[in-house]
């Protein structure tokens, strides 16, 4: 009988290696390359790092055991995590859109400051009653250097005669203090770059220049944007990236008062590197 070495090789302890290593190799991978944050918050990354490096440290506890045979070995629980190890690992992590998410019908929900909710415009599923909320103190520490002026009380330092450039780090700001607001914004020049969001509940020449707000990680994912109406919305392909440029009015949208972009010029934009914006 042939001694195979495989014989002297714990199964058990090599299976741990493989997982614990595989997932902190894999989230290393992803922190590096920055496609982290296609999963989850830039505030959660430093978690993950932690994560991994414990499960990596913990793996070469198992070293030890390699040599130390184990009669009997149930494979199946380790099959759990290496199938899912080995899809993460072949099928490219990718930015969603409008399509890849699930909705019923669309309502634009506009919360105002005496209501205590947020400003935010979200473009929420009918069926979901809860929005978030946010306060200003939340998006105070935004540092694009391209913004208009964001002041530790949470208002905006506006110069009267320049146009409200929403960026993306403060891009969930600008829709809770725009929408907070509207008097104060109403015939202000605004700019703001987003994907082509569609419903049918939107009038022909309605869309939302939008973009996906990420609070914590993928699963909590939503559209948000300021309505938007345009004499040529109906020929804007869904999902298109656009830069749009108008003047910010209150309109009625379903007996509500919303702040709304009448657009004066829609332009094509460059896909942003990274797709989400964060409430914080």
């Amino acid at each position: 009988m042939v001694n195979s070495p495989w014989v002297r090789i714990n199964l058990d302890a090599l299976l741990r290696i493989a997982v614990l290593s595989g997932f902190a190799l894999f989230f290393f991978i992803l922190v590096q390359n920055g496609r982290i944050l296609l999963y989850v918050n830039p505030r959660i990354v430093p978690y993950v790092k932690f994560g991994s490096l414990v499960m990596a440290v913990t793996a070469l506890f198992f070293i030890k055991d390699v040599f130390k045979p184990k009669r009997k070995i149930n494979i199946t629980p380790y099959l759990f995590f290496l199938i899912p190890l080995l899809f993460a690992f072949l099928l490219p992590a990718k930015s969603l859109d409008s399509t890849a998410m699930a909705f019923g019908d669309v309502e634009i929900t506009s919360r105002n400051a005496n209501a205590g909710n947020s400003g935010a415009v979200v473009l929420q599923n009918s069926e979901t009653t809860d929005t978030p909320d946010y306060s200003a103190s939340d998006f105070t520490d935004s540092t694009d250097s391209d913004s208009t002026a964001i002041e530790e009380d949470g208002t905006a330092g506006l110069d009267p005669a320049a146009p409200v450039i929403v960026n993306d780090a403060d891009f969930v700001y600008w829709l809770q203090e725009i929408n907070y607001n509207m008097e104060k914004y109403e015939g202000r020049e605004v700019e703001v770059t987003g994907f082509v969001f569609k419903s049918k509940e939107f009038s022909h020449n309605e869309f939302v220049p939008a973009r996906l707000m990420m609070a914590c990680c993928t699963a909590d994912l939503q559209p948000v944007g300021l309505l938007c109406r345009y004499d040529k919305a109906a020929e804007l392909p869904q999902d298109t990236w656009l830069k749009v440029t108008g003047i910010i009015k209150a309109v009625d949208y379903k007996g509500e008062k919303i702040p709304a972009i009448i657009a004066a010029k829609v332009e094509e934009a460059k896909k942003p590197d990274n797709e989400y914006v964060y409430p914080y």
